[in-house]
């Protein structure tokens, strides 16, 4: 917000079966599937409506995120 840039949505989906819990170390092959948002403009947000936006960006990634699911649950 102070440095006027846009946010870039990022959603990664499939992380939990290539990597333990608390570690960066691949345990094994799996499908991960990476989406990138469209971006999000900061401008006419203040920091009195930051936690607007901020729940804004985390309802788009958790739609996201929610449709990767059930996806994965259709495969």
């Amino acid at each position: 917000l102070k440095e006027k840039v846009d946010i870039l949505p990022i959603v990664i989906w499939g992380t939990r079966d290539a990597l333990p819990k608390r570690s960066w170390v691949v345990r094994k092959r799996a499908p991960l599937f990476l989406k990138v948002q469209e971006p999000v403009s900061v401008e006419g947000y203040s920091d009195d409506t930051l936690d607007e936006l901020r729940r804004g960006v985390r309802s788009g990634i958790v739609k996201e995120f929610e449709k990767l699911r059930e996806e994965d649950a259709r495969v």
